[in-house]
């Protein structure tokens, strides 16, 4: 069996106000109209901050010009938790934009505020976000421990959103490093919480998710069908973030079937909404994607330049994952068109990125493609070496243990929710129980109220009846006198 794991999260799109908009520009557009007519005080401040927000996924370095502007306010009011507010926003944008020094800066002093203000719910959330710059800088030590501490802080606020929010960068986190069981076993976790929320973009995010762990195990049939439910939920929703990832992924899977008419079907859906939202980070992943399925066809010409339009999105955020993964592939495209001090050059790239992020478990592509490329130059002692790196990763990701945890997790979940589903059956039936038994009880005390009644009525004719015949039998009486 021929296993691809893969996990492509989309990092917190649904706590945003005006995500699930059908025209993304709409929320920063009726803010704008408020914010003309808003006076100088503290809700101007929030009015800001929203501003920034709604920019976070459009236009983020236009989001970035009202830094200022809330800033002074808040700082001339004196107002700590704006200025908490204003410094947690920019530290998102920034992120956006790949300039996580900048990102961290803001989003510690925004931390700092929150707790002293007292604000418990916005410091579990910049605590996930902390985390999260660690791990698009590549730094996933750093990101390991501030989202581990995120998930703690959030448990113990029992704030259930936030929770499922770190479990789903932790799974980006666990997929970066190409520890496929811990992945498995924290994206459950996330489909678990979600499925308590009734967000249905989370939903949605957690059927990617299920989807994602069965292509993993090489069942594309349960993938696409989840899948395919996701991309329903996302356009009953409007949401074109969800819209783009699941459309991409399900192309992804007729990809590896070669079923190449279905892939561009679905890229081309995800390439329109794509370029509607202009997000650098969308375009650069959907053109990583456009160029495989020119690889796949031996278009290496189309593939390369797909591959370098992707490179110029991932370079403008600074993604080092994406980034080291693309100049991998860009090494194998310049192989086969022989441009082989080209090959060499992409597949340093990639190996100073992949030793960057300490991450030897995701390198499988790079040691792939440097064995072909020494075994083209002649290099036979390379490409044996980088032949055996290659398998050593291959095997350690998907060996005999890793699958039995892969389906374990998977076996569990099934079996937790046939068991909750039993639960709400029986519940159920209990319902319908005891509704008969109060029916049958109701039914028993109109009998003996009507019983009662009967027999009170009957004693009072009784008595009535009593009373009429002594009446009349004095009555006879005095009239025999």
């Amino acid at each position: 069996m021929k296993y691809t794991f893969f996990f492509f999260i989309l990092l917190m799109p649904w706590l945003h106000p005006g995500y699930a908009q059908n025209d993304i520009k709409k929320p920063t557009d009726s803010l704008l109209l408020v914010l003309s007519a808003a006076k100088e005080d503290t809700a101007k401040v929030n009015l800001l901050a929203e501003i920034m927000l709604a920019h976070v996924y459009y236009k983020p370095e236009v989001g970035l010009s009202y830094q200022k502007i809330g800033l002074e306010l808040a700082q001339k009011t004196n107002w700590k938790p704006g200025i908490a507010k204003i410094k947690h926003r920019a530290g998102r944008l920034y992120w956006r934009l790949g300039n996580f020094t900048a990102a961290l800066t803001n989003h510690f002093k925004a931390l700092e505020l929150y707790r002293q203000t007292g604000n418990k719910h916005a410091e579990g959330r910049v605590l996930i976000e902390i985390g999260q710059d660690y791990l698009d800088d590549g730094k996933l030590n750093q990101a390991n421990a501030a989202l581990l501490t995120a998930l703690k802080y959030n448990e113990a606020q029992n704030d259930t959103i936030h929770i499922a929010t770190t479990y789903d960068v932790l799974c980006y986190l666990y997929d970066v490093q190409g520890n496929a069981a811990e992945a498995t076993k924290t994206a459950y976790n996330y489909l678990k919480i979600t499925e308590r929320t009734g967000d249905k973009s989370a939903i949605a995010h957690a059927a990617h998710m299920l989807a994602s762990n069965y292509q993993a195990l090489g069942n594309n049939t349960d993938a696409l069908k989840y899948f395919k439910k996701g991309l329903q939920v996302s356009l009953e929703n409007s949401e074109k973030f969800l819209q783009i990832n699941f459309n991409i992924s399900i192309g992804d899977i007729y990809l590896t079937e070669n079923k190449f008419t279905k892939t561009q079907q679905y890229y081309n859906t995800a390439l329109v909404l794509a370029n509607e939202i202009n997000d650098a980070q969308m375009l650069a992943y959907l053109h990583r994607s456009i160029g495989n399925f020119h690889l796949a066809q031996g278009k290496y010409t189309n593939a390369l330049n797909s591959y370098l339009t992707a490179e110029t999105g991932y370079l403008s955020i600074s993604n080092k994952q994406g980034l080291a993964s693309l100049y991998s592939a860009m090494g194998k495209v310049y192989t086969s068109l022989n441009k082989l001090n080209l090959a060499k050059q992409s597949f340093d790239k990639a190996k100073t990125l992949y030793d960057g992020l300490n991450s030897q478990q995701a390198m499988g592509e790079y040691y792939s493609g440097k064995e072909r490329l020494d075994s083209v130059t002649g290099n036979w002692k390379s490409a044996y070496e980088h032949y055996k790196q290659y398998i050593t990763i291959r095997d350690s990701s998907f060996n005999k243990a890793t699958i039995q945890k892969l389906v374990g997790s998977q076996m569990l979940f099934e079996n937790e929710k046939k068991e909750a589903i039993l639960k709400v059956e029986q519940e159920k039936k209990d319902l319908v129980v005891q509704s008969e038994i109060k029916r049958q009880q109701n039914i028993r005390n109109a009998a003996f109220g009507v019983l009662f009644l009967v027999l009170v009525f009957s004693a009072v004719v009784f008595r009535q009846r009593n009373k009429i015949a002594g009446e009349k039998k004095k009555s006879d009486q005095l009239l025999l006198d």
